[in-house]
């Protein structure tokens, strides 16, 4: 079969917001993604063999050619996309606040994904799991992102923490990220380890690994990226950062019934206390673990 082609963002996460509306198509596509370091959005095609007939990194593609180009500022329908190659990208929608369902709105979009992770999507896949505690995995990214996003220091992260497991002593932190996120992970860890709190560093592990992990978590809280939205692809309860430049974004991918609920939380960096009371008053955690 002669496969079309689509360009495509780097991101886990914008890669995720995208397969949320292609899984509801008959088609698989050929991706390709900028070869820009960090390399991260390839991987979210490994486990989506529903869609994916290949994917590969291209030199010379930039986000900002995928934005220029992007099929879906001249066709509002999936139907009317007829090329044999074209680029596709979301994040502009989000961005200024238009709700998920509005982007190629004549494809179904499915808030929950199925990942195909093979060996990982067992519990004794070699998980960390340890019997009778609450288990919650947090994405910091790295310095540089906290900084230029204004977001938090391992300080900062250790303050929040160390409340929930003052509040919860039986509490496991999942430090999860990749080999780029090591700087203040591994701050935060030594952080937790030399205040005897529990934490289990997963950094560096393979995507599918993270995918099977989070199955088995009990909540999760996220730095803006494509690790909370993965979670919440999932259908796992959520608490993501936001910049204030991503304001409008902050309900505009996630499903509305779980944003009433409270099982989806989003929020501006702010102080940790505040962070924590959002946490403890608007999604109960404490009643749930």
């Amino acid at each position: 079969m002669d496969h079309r082609l689509i360009r495509v963002p780097t991101g886990i996460g914008d890669n995720i917001w995208l397969a949320q509306k292609l899984v509801n198509q008959k088609e698989k596509f050929h991706f390709q993604l900028s070869d820009a370091q960090p390399q991260r959005g390839k991987q979210i095609f490994d486990v989506l063999p529903q869609i994916t007939a290949s994917c590969v990194y291209t030199p010379g593609l930039s986000y900002q050619n995928i934005y220029n180009a992007s099929k879906q500022f001249l066709n509002k329908k999936w139907s009317d996309i007829k090329d044999k190659d074209f680029a596709l990208a979301i994040n502009h929608n989000l961005e200024n606040g238009k709700r998920i369902e509005e982007f190629l709105p004549d494809l179904k979009t499915s808030f929950r994904i199925k990942y195909d992770i093979g060996v990982y999507d067992t519990e004794d896949a070699g998980f960390d799991i340890r019997p009778g505690t609450s288990r919650i995995g947090v994405y910091t990214s790295g310095n540089h992102m906290n900084k230029v996003w204004n977001g938090w220091n391992s300080r900062e992260w250790f303050d929040l923490l160390q409340k929930i497991y003052a509040e919860k002593p039986n509490t496991v932190f999942y430090i999860i990220g990749a080999k780029w996120d090591l700087d203040l992970g591994s701050e935060l860890i030594t952080l937790l380890e030399s205040n005897n709190i529990p934490a289990v560093n997963v950094i560096d592990q393979p995507l599918g690994y993270c995918i099977g992990l989070m199955k088995l978590l009990d909540y999760f809280i996220g730095f803006p990226s494509g690790m909370p939205i993965l979670n919440e692809s999932l259908g796992k309860d959520t608490f993501m950062f936001y910049p204030e430049h991503l304001k409008p974004m902050m309900y505009a991918w996630a499903d509305e019934k779980r944003i009433k609920e409270k099982k989806y939380m989003a929020s501006l960096f702010c102080s940790p206390l505040e962070a924590f009371i959002m946490i403890k008053n608007g999604y109960q955690l404490f009643d749930k673990l």
